[in-house]
């Protein structure tokens, strides 16, 4: 069936086009943005992972390039550690093998979305037990996690930790 150009039901198939599209891109732009219950989600998921000690599910929220950064205060002053995701993966395992204990809790977290919806800073606090041969070492930990949509998901581009006092 043809229809004249200006005649009603050929408007009318023009307004139901255009909102079908509005529609579409405006699902699929959803589909391209982050919000805050997608990234409390993958800190849960990551927590969940961690306390498990699994590091391999945890770290499948990083991405391969992956940025992380450690600042350790020393007698000499701050140390910077620079680590890629397997390094991570590997001091995390090292850690857990020669801790007798270790207990954290995660305060003050605050989740921002950039305008865009592309990515989010998750900034917290850390504040952890770790005993070592019978040793007790509390410690501050502020951390500031970067997460970016890749392949539809968001995911850890960047993490950094300042150790304030141990």
């Amino acid at each position: 069936v043809i229809h004249k150009k200006g005649s009603p039901m050929c408007r009318l198939l023009i307004s139901a086009f255009s909102i079908f599209i509005l529609l579409s891109s405006c699902s699929n732009q959803q589909e391209l943005q982050i919000n805050e219950a997608d990234i409390v989600d993958v800190c849960d998921s990551i927590k969940q992972s961690f306390d498990l000690r699994d590091f391999d599910s945890m770290l499948l929220h990083f991405s391969e390039e992956v940025l992380i950064n450690v600042d350790i205060p020393t007698p000499q002053g701050v140390k910077n550690i620079e680590l890629n995701k397997e390094s991570y993966r590997l001091l995390l395992e090292e850690i857990v093998k020669m801790a007798d204990s270790y207990s954290y809790e995660i305060s003050d977290m605050d989740v921002t979305i950039n305008e865009d919806g592309t990515s989010a800073i998750v900034t917290s606090t850390l504040s952890e037990t770790l005993i070592m041969s019978g040793q007790t070492i509390n410690s501050t930990t502020y951390e500031k996690t970067t997460f970016e949509l890749i392949e539809k998901k968001p995911m850890v581009t960047s993490f950094s930790a300042k150790l304030s006092k141990y």
